[in-house]
């Protein structure tokens, strides 16, 4: 799972520098737990390499699979 760092976090937007330098704008619906500008968070991206998911404190870093419709 990449790691990265919160930046310009302000209102409902912010960007995550990751370890490899790279930087990917969210919006905090993605948001799950507590963040803040220059806290390290761990982070997932989906298939486009956008993130799917930012793991703040307090919410444990795994994922459920997508339930099926029937």
């Amino acid at each position: 799972m990449p790691k990265g760092r919160i930046g310009g976090y302000h209102g409902n937007v912010g960007q995550v520098l990751s370890e490899d330098n790279q930087i990917y704008n969210f919006n905090i619906n993605v948001v799950k737990g507590t963040i803040a500008n220059n806290k390290e968070i761990e982070f997932e991206l989906d298939g486009n390499q956008n993130i799917k998911i930012i793991f703040g404190d307090g919410k444990p870093k795994t994922t459920l699979p997508k339930k099926k419709v029937k």
